[in-house]
């Protein structure tokens, strides 16, 4: 027998600390960065509550015990989870974009069988998935999570209980101990993994075990704690103090990091205060109405974000704004559905002692999964491509397109519109190995072109290879580093990865043959620029410095006597995704353009004073090319063909449209 029984005394103060992380985690979708900490609450009382209880049921009953357990953390998810998988495939065959709906289709899978997580581990990972819109089943990651974690810890205790009786050892001593290395393997692995990778980190099942960990080890020791009611007092206010403030310390640091152990710390001290009556903690957190919160806090979580991001796709312009009303209307409507989907479950639990809602909404989501993919494998034919001959005939283009008000092509929005030489080739990250496979063209052409830049250089690939198709194209890329001294994401590693690319891609240019270079950078977001990867630079300042950081740059190639092409990326727009619904609050030309011709015609001013005293440099201001130089507007989409794919990434259509446009400016850039 374990050494302590877990208590069995039903805790309203824990219905009411799930409350508060449910708020907490509603408060942090809605209104981001300002606080967070609540999932983290969810581990820790799942850990504190559930596994000493199965701890003992696996001690007293064994394999049986271990088998229930599994069945009853399942069980316990699929009414909700499914309703909300239910609802949210079918809004997304009527309300969202088509060009998603594939996606989704994989996450509605991802979702009903417990791998959500992996797949945003992986998207994480995926430079092609940075630029794609919310998906509405994101947060299935902790649900996800929740389940591996309990089934790894049930197999554990099991495998570990059955090691110790066969040795003829304490089984409570040996389950303590093995969960003990078990959080402390897990925890050295979060460190790790987020100084790695911190956005994958962040649904890395394994980096979260130990958040349950910790709270089944006090759960276990609870039952011996001696406290007084001064003592469980201060206990509980400190550790709901810490709960409440997790949120505005986490500049400090990336989640499942050491930051987490302040919600985590917070949790165990309300937990523990609360192993018997008394303390001022445990009042206030059992009051009725954040007790009645709490019984409704895992369907408000479920129902929250799928609303939250219908509202965004809807009305984007607003909801960039995040207004305070808003917000609480958001959350008020998802404590609503997650009130009338419960009444709802019971309702069809009335029907039979079997409890049928457990297998008719999961039936009811798989069938969602089948329509939304059916309805994105639909695909409709790719738009038309017509060459364009001059910028007046581009401004045409768009001229028409904002006047006639349809914006056909959004449907082609997504990977399939990404350059097939970055989405097929695999040719976005080119370094000794990929050299020689992402080279294009005869090895005999006159012409020998070097594409060097980050992600939007080689979606000109399309255009370039259609402009000169007798030349020889070789793409020397890296995604997210751009061909600068400048560099605007990540620390001190990532701008040493991105420079020592760019020293070998410089190398590769100069040992030739090489007849023109061509680059193009994004960095369109330089608010945490830097050029040694620690310090960053000044906002204002930030335009200018990249612009002087590529001239910099392209330095060596420059005194080598090599022209180059410098190109800039398509007008960033977050809200793209918005053109392509059936249906929105907000009117098509909201939806459909963007302001941005100043912000691309200032860029293109700070690489020309930057290149002003380099001749053999070409600086081509393509403001003209994306946006309308009378309204001042960008399009989604100029004559039926997707400006960006993703909201920022040129697409194949209009790189393809473009290469008459690109082949007067190489042969410009080509004069002596």
């Amino acid at each position: 027998m374990p050494a302590v029984r877990p208590p069995t005394r039903r805790r309203a103060d824990v219905q009411g600390l799930r409350a508060i992380a449910c708020l907490l985690v509603a408060a942090y979708h809605v209104w981001p960065g300002r606080i967070s900490g609540g999932v983290d609450v969810f581990f820790v009382i799942t850990g504190f509550l559930v596994i000493p209880g199965i701890v003992q049921a696996i001690d007293d009953r064994g394999v049986p015990a271990a088998w229930r357990a599994i069945g009853r953390a399942i069980a316990r998810q699929l009414p909700m989870a499914g309703l909300v998988l239910a609802v949210v495939g079918l809004g997304v065959l009527t309300l969202w974009p088509t060009f998603s709906r594939g996606t989704i289709a994989l996450e509605v899978l991802a979702s009903a069988t417990w791998w959500q997580n992996w797949l945003l581990v992986d998207r994480a990972t995926d430079y092609l998935a940075t630029g794609t819109t919310p998906s509405p089943l994101q947060h299935f990651w902790a649900t996800s999570v929740h389940v591996q974690v309990v089934v790894a810890l049930v197999a554990l205790v099991l495998a570990t209980t059955l090691v110790a009786r066969r040795m003829g050892r304490p089984t409570g001593a040996a389950v303590v101990a093995v969960l003990s290395v078990a959080s402390l393997l897990s925890f050295w692995w979060a460190q790790l993994h987020v100084l790695a990778e911190p956005s994958a980190a962040y649904f890395d099942s394994v980096a979260r075990l130990w958040e349950f960990g910790v709270g089944a080890l006090v759960g276990l020791g609870a039952s011996r704690a001696r406290l007084t009611s001064r003592a469980r007092t201060a206990l509980g206010l400190l550790g709901l103090l810490l709960v409440l403030l997790a949120g505005r310390l986490s500049h400090l640091g990336d989640q499942p990091g050491a930051i987490t152990l302040v919600p985590v710390a917070g949790a165990l001290a309300i937990l523990l205060a609360g192993t018997a009556p008394g303390g001022l903690a445990g009042r206030l957190l059992s009051w009725r109405p954040l007790v009645a919160l709490g019984g409704l806090s895992w369907g408000l979580y479920l129902w929250c974000w799928p609303i939250l991001v219908g509202y965004r796709l809807l009305a984007p312009e607003r909801a960039s704004t995040q207004p305070l009303l808003d917000g609480i209307l958001l959350i008020v409507a998802a404590g609503v559905a997650s009130w009338a989907s419960t009444r709802l479950i019971a309702r069809i639990d009335r029907l039979g002692r079997w409890r049928p809602s457990r297998v008719s909404t999961p039936l009811v989501a798989m069938a969602a999964v089948v329509l939304v993919a059916t309805g994105g494998s639909l695909a409709s034919p790719a738009p038309a491509v017509a060459g364009v001959a001059s910028v007046q005939d581009a401004q045409a283009r768009i001229e028409a397109t904002i006047a006639e008000g349809e914006y056909p092509g959004t449907e082609w929005l997504g990977a399939d519109a990404q350059a097939p030489e970055w989405v097929v080739d695999d040719c976005l990250d080119v370094d000794r190995e990929r050299a020689d496979r992402c080279t294009y063209g005869p090895e005999d052409a006159s012409l020998h072109v070097a594409v060097v830049g980050d992600s939007h250089a080689i979606s000109y690939l399309p255009g370039l290879r259609a402009a000169l198709p007798d030349a020889r194209v070789e793409v020397l890329t890296r995604g997210m580093c751009a061909f600068s001294t400048v560099s605007s994401r990540g620390g001190e590693d990532h701008w040493a990865t991105c420079q020592a690319h760019a020293d070998w891609a410089t190398q590769r240019v100069l040992d030739g043959p090489i007849d023109l270079v061509v680059l193009a950078n994004g960095l369109q977001n330089l608010d945490d620029a830097t050029d040694d990867g620690v310090e960053a630079i000044e906002p204002s300042e930030a335009l200018a410095r990249m612009a002087e950081g590529t001239v910099e740059r392209l330095a060596p190639l420059v005194d080598a006597g090599l022209p180059v092409l410098w190109l800039d990326g398509a007008p960033p727009n977050s809200a793209y995704a918005s053109c392509a619904l059936p249906a929105s609050t907000e009117s098509v030309a909201q939806r459909c353009t963007v302001a941005r011709l100043d912000h691309m015609a200032a860029r293109a001013h700070a690489f020309s004073a930057a290149a002003a005293f380099e001749p053999s440099i070409t600086v081509v201001d393509q403001s003209g090319w994306w946006c309308s130089i009378e309204r001042g507007l960008c399009p989604v989409t100029i004559d039926g063909m997707p400006v960006t794919a993703d909201g920022n990434h040129l697409t194949w259509m209009l790189s393809t449209a473009y290469a008459p446009l690109l082949a007067r400016e190489v042969e410009v850039a080509l004069r002596p």
